[in-house]
């Protein structure tokens, strides 16, 4: 992919490969076809940023749930592919990140990941930046809803991972997280055909 601006023409249904060592790592192939399911755009109330999120899924395991996420401020960009890791609702999810009186996501909570030898890890994840973004405007193809969203990072050995993303929908009763994990790519890595299949 020579520039954003190629991703950002895509449209559900249609086709990008990815081609880095983590698709082999994943499917035993340096290149990988993916269907666009759904596009997200967020957008935060005071326009801090605004995000351009394509969630991808894989015929060979449809089990895996990727997204590649742009960030772009300008003429600046960058893509962080992430990996589904949970997703709940709040129920099961709020004692893990979201904190006591209910009012925000944690700054800091563990995970249990699995590595490539099928070791658990116990990770920590630290929230990053100036904290939560409340009442970012999510539009789907579908439909519109509002989220909290922030985004954590680890030092912990997590594998190639090392990026968190934590989503947190509605309300402590009938909310809806979800958490993601990932790493940064290059252009180099994406491939857009910008046609169906």
């Amino acid at each position: 992919m020579e520039s954003v601006n190629e991703l950002l023409d895509s449209e559900v249904g249609e086709l990008i490969t990815l081609s880095s060592i983590q698709m082999l790592e994943d499917y035993k192939e340096m290149e990988v076809d993916f269907i666009i399911e759904d596009i997200r755009r967020y957008k935060e109330p005071n326009d801090s940023f605004s995000y351009m999120g394509y969630v991808l899924q894989c015929s060979r395991n449809e089990e895996l749930k990727y997204m590649l996420l742009i960030r772009q401020v300008g003429d600046v960009s960058d893509q962080i592919l992430f990996y589904l890791q949970f997703e709940g609702t709040v129920r099961e999810a709020r004692s893990i990140v979201i904190t006591e009186d209910g009012e925000d996501l944690k700054s800091r909570f563990s995970t249990s990941l699995m590595d490539a030898a099928e070791n658990e890890l116990e990770i920590v994840w630290d929230r990053i930046g100036n904290g939560s973004f409340h009442g970012v405007s999510v539009r789907t193809v579908t439909e519109s809803f509002e989220k909290t969203i922030a985004g954590y990072f680890t030092d912990d050995v997590c594998g190639d991972n090392p990026h968190g993303m934590l989503e947190w929908a509605g309300d402590l009763e009938d909310g809806w997280c979800e958490f993601w994990t990932g790493h940064e790519i290059s252009f180099q890595e994406v491939k857009v055909y910008n046609e169906s299949r």
